[in-house]
């Protein structure tokens, strides 16, 4: 099973792969990068049908930031909104996945593998969407 999951920010998406259903692996450039930018909804699935179609995408994981106490944050309302969406707009199933902690592991993560400090912000997408696919993966 094919899973792409998503970090969902208000303008950015980090993205993370898992061609056999059990590990996790940063999307490359040529695949579509392992962050996208955009400005509409439109634009963004216009990029990720063509993402799921290449990689033959079975399902989506997407990252829910939640609150202390385990209920949805703000970011996490709109982050599932945006899945609802996309699960509509591309047939596919979409899954949620805590991501509470993952940006302060990318971080970690990205210091530990050398990645120079101005990329590290543009980057912070992808190695929370590949933590929360690794983990997601582990829970199986």
């Amino acid at each position: 099973m094919s899973i792409l999951a998503i970090d969902y920010g208000g303008s950015h998406l980090g993205l993370a792969f898992s061609p056999d259903g059990r590990v996790s692996y940063q999307l490359s450039s040529a695949s579509g990068g392992p962050v996208i930018s955009y400005r509409s909804e439109r634009e963004v699935f216009d990029r990720l049908e063509k993402i799921c179609r290449e990689k033959n995408i079975d399902k989506i994981v997407i990252g829910l930031p939640l609150d202390q106490n385990g209920n949805l944050s703000p970011q996490a309302e709109k982050a599932k909104k945006f899945g609802e969406k996309l699960a509509r707009w591309s047939g596919l199933r979409v899954s949620y996945w805590n991501e509470t902690l993952t940006s302060t592991e990318a971080k970690k993560s990205m210091i530990a593998a050398g990645v120079p400090k101005e990329k590290r912000k543009k980057l912070e997408h992808s190695f929370a969407a590949q933590i929360v696919l690794q983990e997601f993966l582990d829970a199986k």
